[in-house]
């Protein structure tokens, strides 16, 4: 009854959130709203604590809701909050060619900075960015680097290393759109495994769009803006410059 209560309350939030999309001033529906949301769709858990629930919505599919609103609410460091409680990486999950999803960190703090990004708010992403990097990522930057320009290591591209060169390009010109090009294909794979990998995809092509000029297909873009309100290689000494820049925010 807790969990159907927690349901019915979220859904209502949902429907305050649209109704003030459409009808108040702010894009995407009331500030103070999406974070009430973000709070509440955190507490939903799966039916019994099973993997998935009878509508067929998993843990990582909540919480993946959960940081979209509290992205759209504008509210960093409450993701960084949420982080901070989710376990590292595994061996498993960081193995290049894993067939099993990302790390739920990892997962969710990618998709909260391209989210940011997509609603040109570098602000808040490189807020997120700074703190994760402080607060909750263990491993070593430098190694994370190396190992995502290298192709024969064994290990999967690095998730805060895709962000912090994610953050930097969309801070440079539109000169830049093939190192943002390269970086897409670079972590394909990794976007295409998260949770609602569609609505990921959506994200970096309006990131496309409004940092570097490059259009979608008109009906991909009606699709992305839709979703919204609801391995080649490269220059070393360019990533290793652009990484500089990065970690320097």
């Amino acid at each position: 009854e807790k969990v159907r209560l927690l349901r019915l309350q979220r859904e209502f939030l949902r429907k305050c959130v649209s109704w003030s999309d459409v009808l108040g001033t702010v894009r995407f529906g009331n500030q103070k709203l999406l974070e009430i949301l973000g709070e509440q769709s955190w507490k939903v858990p799966s039916k019994a604590d099973a993997a998935v629930d009878e509508d067929g919505e998993d843990r990582i599919t909540i919480m993946s809701d959960a940081v979209q609103a509290m992205a759209l609410a504008e509210k960093p460091e409450k993701i960084l909050e949420w982080l901070k409680t989710l376990p590292a990486p595994t061996k498993k999950e960081t193995t290049f060619g894993h067939t099993c999803g990302p790390a739920d960190r990892d997962a969710l703090f990618t998709r909260s900075i391209l989210l940011f990004l997509a609603v040109e708010n570098i602000r808040d992403a490189s807020t997120l960015f700074r703190g994760y990097m402080t607060e909750v990522e263990e491993r070593n930057m430098e190694d994370l680097t190396k190992s995502y320009m290298k192709k024969d290591d064994g290990i999967a591209p690095s998730h805060v290393v895709f962000c912090s060169m994610m953050v930097s390009v969309c801070q440079k010109d539109s000169r830049t759109g093939p190192l943002f090009t390269w970086l897409l294909r670079s972590f394909k794979r990794e976007l295409d495994m998260m949770p609602k990998a569609q609505i990921v995809h959506s994200y970096t092509t309006k990131i496309g769009k409004v940092y570097f000029d490059i259009q979608p297909p008109p009906s991909m873009m009606s699709m992305m803006e839709s979703m919204m309100g609801g391995g080649g290689g490269m220059n070393p000494a360019m990533m290793q410059a652009a990484l500089a820049q990065a970690q320097g925010m």
